[in-house]
């Protein structure tokens, strides 16, 4: 596993090189990154400096060294704030990315001290002592910023990393307030909320902001690590428990079902866009549930791997899309620490593996369903980050088959670039096509329902509702789950049902009712091709449809 985790890391950091400017010696682009996907250079390349320096001290080769210092200067002279603080690009403002170049720095100087010449080394830890001044004031100073929950937990692990390496105790204190702050963020049902805004809103329903793909690769990660660092068993059982019930969203082939998160504009197959990955902390866990998560993850990214890249998922090559290199920026911390902490364990089941019938978690409004070859995720949430970006309405967000992968996936309703140096545009297919099944009349539609509700019979019915609240109409849908799915739907006005399902041979869409079978479109959120189907809803009609495989 090393070996592969090494060889896939090696592509990673020979592409990294490769795609950094050095043809032009002015110090505002000498060394950034240039990305194929966005044309434009991200800002954070230097929190690659702890996986290219893995790769030097294992290859003994400078290319990757001189990458590294030339991502950490080009930083210096680009995203540096005279507090301390790092900008996340040249045109964003933000500097709570500060902790996660801190904690690569960090990891850089206590597992390569010895490999790095004393000019890098002692210019690499300066750097990194006024990363730790900073990040100790940046919240709760004068001009203290309003972040979601990643950041309070990245924030824990700043500051017990820079205890340990520093050994200042204020640094200590902090590290506790944080985590005490970011354990008091864990819901009745064991999951990490707090990931939108208000960090502690809850709606009318109860629900909360939660986002799998920010939870497993960086926050949650990150606390364990800290309360690790801290000796702090206690903390350490409780982050444990939590992660453990994470993993009841990871898919049977590694993949992190985040297609209803508070975030889902980031969601990767395997992830999320710009988080770290599960393994940073997952392979130190002391349970061999989260380790077997993190070898299938790890599995997965070698699937969304061709040519040196990491793709957002399965099908962004078929579809003639370019990789994100800011996907291997942060995930090829990952790779290092696989490389890194590797050890064997027993191969073990997980929760999705096994047919258990139907959970269900209020926290988040999503009902799991687990029968026969079927995985499903029903949502009935009523928490949205952005306007009309998370899915809602009863909808399937997720279905997969046991035998062929996912089967549906759903994406943003509207894909919105919130974070334009963190979303990439579509190249080289429609833009801005919604996979998500729903029902529409006039701008009303499911997906805008604040009001389903999905009952222990997998039955959700709700409104159609628009931007406004207003309603225009009523619907109910019924899932049932055997050989094969059946979808049956009735509405009180008349509609369209829509039900986009990934491109594969072997899946057959059957109905009664005349069906129009669209053309093919690619949704950059998941990384799916997909193809739409339609029906025309009347009145009062209940209508069948059924998803077959063979």
């Amino acid at each position: 596993m090393k070996e592969r985790a090494f060889n896939l890391l090696k592509g990673w950091c020979d592409r990294l090189v490769e795609y950094q400017l050095t043809s032009i010696k002015d110090k505002k682009l000498y060394g950034a990154l240039i990305c194929p996907a966005c044309a434009s250079n991200h800002g954070r390349c230097a929190d690659a400096v702890f996986p290219l320096t893995y790769m030097y001290s294992k290859t003994n080769d400078e290319k990757y060294l001189n990458c590294a210092r030339l991502f950490v200067d080009w930083a210096e002279n680009n995203t540096k704030h005279k507090d301390g603080g790092y900008y996340n690009d040249v045109n964003n403002g933000w500097r709570g990315i500060t902790s996660f170049y801190q904690i690569s720095l960090a990891e850089t100087l206590i597992h390569f001290k010895d490999c790095l010449d004393k000019e890098t080394y002692n210019k690499w830890f300066d750097i990194f002592k006024w990363q730790s001044e900073f990040l100790y004031d940046y919240l709760g100073g004068p001009h203290s910023p309003n972040p979601v929950i990643n950041y309070y937990c990245g924030w824990t692990h700043s500051m017990a990393i820079a205890y340990r390496i520093l050994k200042e105790e204020k640094y200590k204190e902090k590290a506790y307030k944080w985590l005490e702050f970011s354990l008091n963020h864990i819901s009745e049902d064991n999951l990490l909320y707090g990931e939108g805004h208000p960090i502690d809103g809850v709606t009318k329903r109860g629900r909360r902001p939660v986002d799998i793909g920010y939870n497993v690769e960086e926050s949650l990660p990150s606390l364990y690590s800290a309360a690790k660092i801290l000796g702090d068993k206690k903390a350490m059982e409780k982050i444990k428990s939590v992660i453990i019930t994470h993993l009841e969203f990871m898919l049977p082939d590694g993949a992190w079902d985040n297609s209803f998160g508070s975030r889902n504009g980031k969601w990767t197959y395997y992830g999320s866009r710009t988080s770290d990955g599960c393994q940073t902390a997952f392979l130190d866990v002391d349970d061999d549930r989260v380790k077997e998560a993190a070898i299938r993850n790890f599995k997965m990214y070698e699937r969304c791997s061709h040519d040196g890249f990491l793709y957002g998922g399965l099908m962004y090559c078929e579809a003639g899309e370019p990789a994100c290199l800011h996907h291997q920026v942060t995930h090829a911390k990952s790779l290092a620490h696989i490389c890194l902490k590797y050890t064997q364990y027993n191969a073990c089941t997980l929760a999705r593996d096994e047919e258990y019938g139907v959970k269900k978690f209020d926290t988040v409004g999503i009902t799991l369903v687990s029968k026969k070859k079927w995985r499903a995720s029903i949502c009935e949430n009523d928490f949205s980050f952005c306007k009309r970006a998370n899915p809602l309405g009863g909808a399937i967000t997720m279905l997969y088959h046991m035998d062929l992968g996912p089967v549906m996936a759903a994406s943003m309703t509207k894909y919105q670039i919130t974070e334009p140096n963190n979303f990439q545009m579509q190249r080289n297919s429609v833009f801005d096509i919604c996979s998500t099944m729903r029902i529409e009349n006039e701008g009303y539609s499911n997906l805008l329902s604040s009001d389903a509700f999905v009952d222990e019979n997998l039955m959700a019915s709700g409104s159609l509702m628009n931007d406004l609240g207003e309603t225009n109409g009523s619907f109910y849908v019924k899932y049932i789950f055997d050989d094969d799915v059946k979808i049956i739907v009735k509405t009180d006005v008349d509609a369209v049902f829509t039900l986009p399902v990934i491109a594969n041979e072997k899946v057959h869409i059957v109905s009664e009712e005349n069906i129009e079978k669209g053309e093919n479109f690619f949704s950059l959120v998941g990384g799916f091709i997909f193809t739409p189907y339609k029906i025309n809803l009347k009145k009062d009609k209940e209508i069948t449809v059924e998803i077959k495989v063979k």
